[in-house]
């Protein structure tokens, strides 16, 4: 039985967000930073990619606008999936040659 992903506030996720929600586990962000960011950024993304302890002492109207975002994300993905062929046909007519994976669902870049 597949668990149900809990989305948690942390700091730093991304390098200009301050405070954000997981919108999946972090350990997949943790394992994309380790593969692409620069060397040099590696260890200050993960060191300071933390977990909100106290997000109850945050802004009421912080945690609200969180909750609403947090479903509205969920509402865009169920909307995406459920539409997704459509959505590629779109793309594929407005941008042809684009090196996208529509299954992996990913840009493909040139190798350096």
């Amino acid at each position: 039985m597949k668990t149900k992903f809990k989305p948690r506030l942390y700091w730093l996720i991304h390098h200009g967000e301050l405070l954000e929600s997981t919108t999946e586990p972090i350990s997949v962000r943790r394992a994309y930073v380790k593969q692409s960011k620069a060397r040099n950024e590696v260890a200050t993304r993960l060191r300071w990619m933390l977990p909100v302890k106290s997000p109850d002492l945050l802004p009421k109207s912080v945690i609200k606008a969180d909750a609403d975002w947090q479903k509205a994300y969920a509402d865009r993905q169920k909307a995406v999936n459920e539409n997704w062929k459509n959505i590629v046909k779109r793309h594929r007519a407005e941008c042809p040659g684009c090196p996208f994976d529509y299954e992996k669902k990913t840009l493909i870049f040139p190798a350096l």
